[in-house]
């Protein structure tokens, strides 16, 4: 038997130039016998629920988790204790949280709120309410937001959001761009549909913050919710001038294309400007998980990049009546009491566990893998078996997934459609020496293989071997 690369991730919507999709499994490299293995993604647990939703924004603060879903503010402490702190405005969209340690304030692109650990009050400062910022952050002992659609930003008075100075202003400078979002990653980033900006601390005054000329990008950003800091750097959405649309992250002033030309024409494909990103630090593994909730038909699509890795992946509910995924339920994450925890449209937050196995409580979670093509310079190949290497043997006693299975699909066309479904046992509890193995494969001039694991059990997959 021979290994074939079996390892991988989503490389795009072209299945003619390759079918590679990989969903619900993350990769892991490592000094295993193949050199990398694909991991089951967690399921979740209700931690609490808040309100009506859509969970709109999170942030730790003093000890407390502060979440924000639909219109209401809740504090959630340690033991799961919540309780209401204030409210908002309005009611959906994304928010702009930012915390100096003495107070936190929210911000809605109608008004902005503090709350200082006890009191939860609207910033009623003269200069700040005409702003109606949506984008803030905390730097240098001061907030920093937008003005929406110009490209001025504002600050507030050393450690103060109660007070902004009219004077304690700048304009982006660089294409006289309108900044859609204000981040802090060392210095004071910019951002705008078609450029970004840094600024730094000069210690001038009345204005302290001054541009960078080295930190002058010719690209934007095409999603402002897209912003993450993940391997301490930042990650996003971005987009040039002759529309080209990638995920990039930030290497000092320059950007590092990460994404691959596949993924990237689908995105153009779509509407992206409302994408949502959630950095994600779990079992190990940093992610950078972007979902884009327009795609298919308003389903949704979930793509997520592995850092170490810098391989692709999907997250997604299997939907039986499209026959496929749809975006993932998390719309934000933090990480508090211990626990991964992710918040959902219906304003429910959800600790990711990776011993369970279904989203949301109820959604069973479908594993896929499907591989590259073989083929042997358009000959004919003839397949006597097919081989796993994953883990076996941790069927339940009793019930569903006693005697779990993987379904092997055959595609004979490159990937464009399957047929000849098979199932295999993967090991009732304790037999760990079961071969997982399909035999009589026939022949084919361009076949790929796609697996399926949906049962109740641990997916570790070291890879595949041909006969």
């Amino acid at each position: 038997m021979i290994e074939f690369p079996f390892s991988g991730g989503t490389v795009g919507d072209d299945i003619f130039l390759s079918p590679q999709r990989t969903v619900n499994l993350y990769p892991e490299v490592g000094q295993y016998k193949t050199g990398a293995a694909l991991i089951g993604w967690p399921g979740d647990t209700k931690y609490a629920s808040l309100g009506q939703g859509p969970v709109r924004g999170s942030k730790i603060f003093k000890d407390h988790s502060v979440i924000v879903s639909g219109s209401s503010v809740y504090k959630v402490d340690k033991g799961c204790i919540v309780s209401t702190i204030g409210s908002l405005t309005t009611a959906s969209g994304f928010v702009g949280m930012a915390e100096s340690g003495l107070e936190l304030v929210i911000v809605d692109g109608v008004d902005g709120f503090i709350w200082d650990g006890s009191t939860f009050t609207q910033i009623l400062d003269a200069v700040f309410v005409q702003l109606k910022s949506d984008s803030i952050a905390y730097l240098d002992n001061a907030f920093w937001v937008n003005r929406p659609g110009t490209g001025q930003i504002y600050g507030s008075n050393v450690l103060d959001a109660t007070t902004w100075d009219v004077t304690k202003t700048a304009t982006a400078e660089y294409k006289s761009d309108n900044v859609l979002k204000v981040w802090q990653d060392r210095e004071l980033w910019l951002g705008g549909a078609n450029t970004m900006q840094v600024y730094y601390n000069s210690g001038a005054t009345p204005m302290p913050m001054e541009p960078l000329r080295q930190g002058r990008l010719i690209y934007g950003i095409a999603s402002k919710d897209a912003i993450k800091v993940v391997d301490n750097t930042t990650h996003g959405l971005f987009i040039d001038e002759n529309g080209g649309v990638f995920v990039g992250r930030l290497n000092g002033y320059t950007i590092e294309r990460i994404s691959t030309r596949g993924l990237e024409r689908y995105w153009y494909s779509i509407d992206y400007t409302d994408a949502y990103a959630l950095a994600i630090h779990f079992g190990g593994h940093e992610f950078y998980v972007l979902t884009f909730p327009q795609a298919d038909t308003g389903r949704g699509r979930t793509f997520a990049y592995e850092a170490e890795s810098r391989i692709w992946f999907e997250i997604g509910n299997f939907v039986t009546g499209i026959n496929d995924f749809e975006k993932y339920h998390a719309m934000t994450h933090f990480f508090f009491d211990g626990k991964n925890l992710i918040g959902d449209e219906n304003g429910d937050l959800w600790a990711l566990d990776s011993d369970v196995y279904t989203f949301q409580n109820t959604d069973e979670i479908r594993s896929i893998r499907r591989c590259p093509v073989i083929h042997d310079s358009r000959e004919r190949i003839f397949f006597e078996s097919l081989e796993f290497d994953l883990e076996v043997g941790n069927g339940l006693n009793s019930g569903q997934g006693s005697d779990p299975k993987m379904t092997l699909k055959i595609s004979d066309n490159g990937g464009r459609s399957f047929n000849n479904q098979r199932e295999t046992s993967i090991g009732v509890q304790g037999d760990y020496e079961e071969r997982v193995k399909f035999h009589q494969l026939g022949s084919s001039y361009d076949r790929v293989f796609e697996i399926m694991i949906s049962d109740p059990v641990p997916r570790r997959i070291m890879g595949a071997y041909l006969e």
